[in-house]
């Protein structure tokens, strides 16, 4: 990639989030931060908010992580100290986020914090950021600590010190005494009372994010699981997915929300993350893996939780096989991939699998290939399928992934 179209490309996606900022958003139904849902994979598409911007923001990540390999990192420091524009200044405040975690990198991001540019796309990039490195969480917890009754940047501040992790001990009490002051009402900003119990919830999950102890907010964001609104009840799902094990304590009303379609796909995807209690979990997703009525989306994130479930394979393994030949691309390339990831080489699943190879959409296929190579030696009733498949396909990179998948099965064979 040219150093031209990378800054092309940083600068359209910029663009976008600058629209995104000064625009008027209908934030019916949503969570209100840029990276409410950043980490979730094949968000509902029917979803109109910021966070489900996701999918952007990973191209996005791709492509300066490809332009820096090629030095455009050294320029993007070079951007921070001489650009007058807004999108390039925040495009390189992302950019440098990739480099080393150098002093000079830290201290040119935090510089960041005080653009006097009109909008605040700078300083939110800047936020995001210091999230991106966990390294710097000894010296960059305390900034982004001094953030938190800046209403402008209180959400990508909370979400950073959530990302980085335990690396970010040191702002624990800066955390806990903003919390406290929440909840009393001594902080308040200028946000209608639900953006206020919902920016309680995240510090909340930062808190547990951070002490790695889910007592006692994890039991908070469980009880949120009942409010009345909706947008509360999907926060908190999506919470609890960002911590994974540690909302353990929250997995049966988890399951219980498979039940409601508003909230199937949120309690899907945080169960998977947690991936406990399989015996409680494995039933319903299985039912709205394969239930026909339930939205695509739906079923594709019950189907991939189960991967979290590799004891169980027996049963789920039941259910795949014959999903991995339903109408549905979506459907159908997400349990070929689930059977792979769950790594168990039954008959049916090699059988289900080899089928697949030959399935008329090609990125069903490919998952199927890739899908034999994790089997490994498991998975040598396939290869005469998968060599007639390289012999005809006349394209490399599908030549590439059909010896790949060889190799993998073929060398596990010659150490057995």
């Amino acid at each position: 990639m040219s150093h031209g179209f990378g800054r092309c490309l940083v600068c359209a996606v910029l663009s976008l989030l600058v629209i995104q900022l000064v625009t008027p958003l209908d934030k019916s139904a949503t969570m209100p931060s840029l990276c409410a849902a950043s980490h979730v994979a094949d968000a509902p598409p029917d979803e109109d908010e910021r966070g489900f911007l996701s999918p952007l923001f990973r191209r996005f990540e791709e492509a300066l992580g490809e332009a820096i390999r090629e030095g455009m990192a050294e320029e993007g420091l070079r951007v921070l100290e001489r650009s007058c524009d807004v999108r390039e200044r925040a495009a390189a405040a992302a950019d440098v986020a990739f480099c080393g975690s150098d002093r000079n990198t830290l201290s040119a991001i935090a510089s960041l914090l005080h653009d006097p540019s009109e909008f605040p796309v700078v300083r939110i990039a800047a936020v995001q950021a210091l999230g991106r490195r966990w390294e710097w969480g000894a010296e960059g917890a305390p900034i982004l600590a001094s953030l938190l009754e800046e209403e402008e940047l209180v959400l990508e501040a909370v979400e950073a010190l959530m990302a980085i992790g335990p690396p970010a001990h040191e702002a624990l009490p800066e955390l806990k005494d903003f919390l406290g002051r929440l909840e009393t009402g001594a902080v308040v900003f200028h946000k209608p009372a639900l953006w206020h119990r919902e920016l309680c919830l995240r510090v909340m999950a930062t808190i547990v994010a951070i002490s790695r102890n889910p007592d006692p907010h994890v039991g908070e964001l469980r009880s949120a699981l009942n409010d009345p609104e909706l947008r509360i009840r999907r926060l908190s799902s999506y919470l609890l997915f960002r911590l994974g094990p540690l909302s353990k304590q929250a997995i049966e009303p988890l399951v219980g929300a498979l039940s409601d379609p508003a909230m199937r796909w949120y309690s899907a995807e945080a169960l998977g993350a947690i991936g406990m209690e399989g015996g409680l979990c494995v039933p319903p997703l299985l039912r709205l893996g394969q239930d026909a009525l339930a939205q695509e989306h739906e079923r594709v994130a019950a189907i991939r939780a189960l991967a979290s479930f590799g004891t169980y394979y027996e049963q789920i393994d039941a259910v795949l096989c014959p999903l991995t030949r339903t109408d549905s691309i979506a459907v159908r390339r997400a349990a070929v991939e689930t059977i792979g990831d769950l790594g168990k080489a039954t008959d049916r699943a090699v059988q289900a699998l080899t089928t697949a190879v030959d399935d008329r959409i090609g990125e069903v296929a490919l998952a199927a290939i890739c899908s034999l190579g994790k089997l490994g030696p498991r998975a040598a009733k396939a290869v005469p399928v998968l060599k007639r498949r390289r012999a005809r396909i006349g394209v490399k990179y599908w030549e590439e992934q059909l010896t790949e998948a060889l190799e993998k099965i073929e060398a596990g064979r010659r150490e057995n």
